[in-house]
């Protein structure tokens, strides 16, 4: 596990989400840091900000940047109201399989 002070480095308060895979002109914005956040949740933790906990102000963000992030990409998506849930992939440059929809990260969180 990775610690806290390490864990706050990957924030980027600027866009108001974690940054993680910027390798190749990536905008660091992956469903990685979304599914992170879900799949280390400990309820003793609580929700602050330091832990990332799902419930926390910034792991929320971080959710938010993230979907908005697939609005425009997939067709699918046009239309769709800016508070309901759209198709998501796993980066929106991702071009692995011509950057569709991924349902793994669908079904993961």
């Amino acid at each position: 596990m990775i610690s806290e002070c390490t864990r706050q480095s990957y924030w980027n308060p600027t866009g108001a989400y974690v940054t993680s895979n910027t390798g190749g002109g990536r905008s660091g914005k992956d469903s990685n840091s979304v599914l992170a956040s879900i799949h280390t949740f400990d309820p003793a933790a609580g929700c602050d900000a330091a832990t990332f906990q799902p419930c926390s102000d910034k792991a929320l963000s971080n959710l938010k940047v993230y979907v908005d992030s697939f609005r425009s990409i997939y067709s699918i998506n046009s239309g769709i109201a800016a508070n309901a849930a759209v198709a998501v992939g796993r980066y929106p440059e991702d071009v692995y399989y011509n950057g569709n929809v991924s349902f793994l990260e669908i079904l993961s969180a």
